[in-house]
């Protein structure tokens, strides 16, 4: 993988692409502070900038940052496997969220006659193995491990037996290293070893970043069997190159640490002195995605005592056949309120005045009292309409509000993918017919 990177002056980010790929913040002397990646580099790294006002970790990042690398991805664990790359090399620090409570996450792949692949800590490797990573988190790692061995088999039992291993039963270790050791004939036994030795080698070329690669031999391979009309092959390598979809498109973990004691009082009294509002341990956002398509998606994300809580998001594809935004969000806010699910103190719209109406009338119609208020872009700014309309400017004046910018940009980043989904599973069914 040839690593070229864009940089980007701190102070305009303006031109930054809205893409996948990987960011790193550097110093004045070229020194990597933090890596981060993301499936939208402008909105991440704005994230990043707004979270600086009412983080203190951001805002040393952000201080001590001159510049801002980039390098686009055409897809997700590309991206994943490259940040990995570079957090192992250059350890930045302010990296040290990748800890996991322990040590570091990373993939290791033996060095030994049938070369094993497992999950590790960073005290379990030695100079000899193959190793991937750091990763950032058991949860991606284990789930990378087994969308790769559905693909590609290989045996993660660490000494060869007598036995056939648990997932050789289940043709996910093939050929299975304990029954190429029972083999008398020299001939075949190596044939096989070759094999396994040609899966470790293909398994290393996803996680050094080849994925294309053996994405395209695949093609190959599902095109060869196909012209000889060995339609059995055909369909098994048209499986595997599905799996490699949905590995290329590995959902990204992009965590925002917005709570402070101080930015959360603030935005508190906020609310108390505009709405009445007493209480305010849940936000709710709503965002519509109609790119004029066949799919009308929707997403809710939440903010629970001033942090996000990415356990309570949820999305919805719209039921309604007319594309209408505003009947969107009316529709989508009353079924989220047929749900038994924890009520909002404050619902947050992303629109103006007539999307804040219908999602009222969505609230006044479920028989509950929730205010409702309203986020606009170019510029951000915050709409509530109570006795008269309110416009309150996102600006560094009241950088507390940040946070309901970054809630709303959640919002969308999550209606976005469930629409890419949908639209991508529609594809594929149309390939397979």
């Amino acid at each position: 993988m040839k690593i070229k990177f864009k940089n980007f002056s701190l102070s305009d980010i303006t031109q930054i692409p809205n893409s996948i790929g990987v960011y790193i913040f550097a110093d004045d002397k070229n020194n990597y502070l933090y890596v981060g990646k993301s499936i939208n580099l402008k909105t991440r790294i704005t994230a990043h900038i707004k979270a600086g006002l009412i983080d203190a970790k951001e805002a040393k990042i952000i201080s001590n940052s001159k510049n801002i690398k980039i390098y686009e991805t055409n897809d997700e664990f590309t991206a994943l496997i490259l940040e990995s790359k570079l957090i192992k090399k250059f350890k930045p620090k302010y990296n040290s969220i990748w800890k996991d409570n322990k040590s570091y996450v990373y993939i290791k792949i033996t060095n030994e006659i049938y070369p094993k692949i497992y999950p590790v800590r960073e005290t379990e490797i030695n100079s000899k193995d193959y190793v991937i990573g750091p990763l950032p988190s058991v949860k991606i790692t284990d789930h990378i491990l087994k969308t790769i061995r559905k693909i590609i088999p290989f045996c993660s039992q660490k000494k060869v037996s007598k036995k056939r291993c648990f997932y050789a039963k289940l043709d996910l270790c093939k050929p299975c290293p304990n029954e190429i050791e029972k083999i008398a004939d020299p001939k075949k036994k190596q044939q096989l070893q070759n094999v396994y030795k040609r899966n470790i080698n293909q398994i290393k070329k996803i996680l050094s970043g080849k994925i294309n690669e053996i994405e395209n031999y695949f093609e190959n391979k599902m095109r060869t069997f196909s012209k000889n009309l060995d339609y059995e092959q055909a369909l098994e390598y048209r499986r595997k190159l599905q799996l490699i979809h949905r590995l290329k498109h590995i959902k990204l973990i992009e965590s925002y640490t917005l709570k402070t004691n101080q930015s959360f009082k603030q935005l508190e009294n906020f609310f108390r002195q505009e709405l009445n509002l007493e209480n305010l341990n849940r936000i709710e956002c709503y965002d519509i995605s109609n790119l004029g398509e066949k799919y009308t998606t929707a997403a809710m994300t939440v903010m629970e005592q001033g942090s996000i809580n990415k356990k309570e998001y949820r999305k919805f594809k719209s039921k309604l056949t007319k594309q209408n935004d505003f009947d969107n969000i009316k529709n989508i806010i009353k079924r989220r309120f047929k749900n038994n699910w924890t009520k909002p103190d404050l619902i947050i719209v992303d629109g103006g005045a007539l999307q804040i109406k219908k999602a009222q009338e969505a609230v006044t119609e479920s028989n509950l009292s929730i205010p409702v208020i309203g986020i606009a872009k170019k510029p951000d700014r915050i709409i509530i309409i109570k006795d008269k309309k309110k416009v309150f400017r996102i600006t560094s004046r009241k950088p507390f509000l940040f946070a309901l910018s970054l809630l709303r940009d959640e919002a969308h980043r999550f209606a976005q993918n469930y629409h890419k989904y949908l639209r991508t599973k529609d594809f594929l069914k149309l390939s397979q017919t």
